[in-house]
């Protein structure tokens, strides 16, 4: 058996109550990171570690351990994310399953590659996933959902959340980060949704740093950063007003 790690809240106390004070996803992911241990220790004790689909399951059942989390409990941190945890054993029988991408899946795929093709030999540039799906006149989702397809053996068949996402937590009720999310994508121009795209993974885009999306785009770094920090502040702004309208 693997060495059990130190908690938390010994190594790392100020993240967990940053997050606490500041609940926004950049700090959820510090808090996240900052648990690779006790990560790694569960998934070394179920004979799971070395596969990244599992390290990248485990951080999203971490990630709602972690904004479940009530310290007036009695129970620390390390103990409650290692409980969440468990539910690893399950994901890891459902991922052995054999998946068959349905045929008319397929043949959307193969739309989306001949319109995404099409739209660059037009404007010279990738569209955007809004782009793509006006081009293509295929539903944001739909594009969303396939996207998702050849990770589907690791995310339970397609039918749960999202372990690339640290905003797709899998969490009941309504998900107010997703509408104001969606409502801030929307009215970014082109450019702009793309740096989203690639910053968040919102519809299923692959997550970029700074640098690779500055290279992508042609565009600076510090364009990237200052953009995304101005769509986060927007986004959270969004986000309370939501929650206030529907409290």
């Amino acid at each position: 058996m693997p060495e059990e790690p130190a908690t938390l809240e010994t190594e790392a106390p100020d993240s967990l109550a940053l997050y606490q004070s500041d609940p926004t996803p950049q700090n959820l992911r510090t808090v996240v990171d900052g648990l690779r241990p006790t990560i790694d220790y569960s998934l070394i004790s179920m004979g799971l570690q070395g596969d990244p689909v599992m390290q990248n399951q485990a951080k999203l059942f971490a990630a709602g351990a972690v904004r479940k989390y009530d310290p007036t409990h009695g129970t620390s941190l390390k103990t409650h994310v290692s409980n969440q945890l468990k539910q690893m054993h399950r994901f890891a029988r459902k991922a052995q399953q054999p998946v068959r991408v349905p045929e008319r899946d397929q043949w959307t795929q193969h739309a989306l590659h001949r319109a995404e093709q099409e739209f660059i030999e037009s404007k010279g540039r990738e569209p955007s996933t809004l782009e793509l799906s006006e081009w293509s006149t295929i539903p944001l989702k739909k594009i969303e959902h396939v996207r998702r397809i050849p990770h589907a053996r690791s995310e339970g068949q397609a039918a749960g959340p999202d372990p690339s996402n640290p905003h797709d937590l899998g969490e009941e009720g309504v998900d107010y980060f997703a509408e104001a999310m969606d409502y801030v994508y929307r009215g970014l121009p082109a450019r702009d949704q793309k740096i989203f795209e690639h910053m968040t993974g919102f519809g299923g885009a692959a997550e970029l740093t700074p640098a690779e999306i500055s290279h992508k785009l042609g565009v600076s770094q510090s364009l990237v950063s200052r953009k995304f920090a101005a769509m986060m502040l927007e986004l959270q702004d969004l986000e309370t007003q939501l929650q206030r309208v529907a409290s």
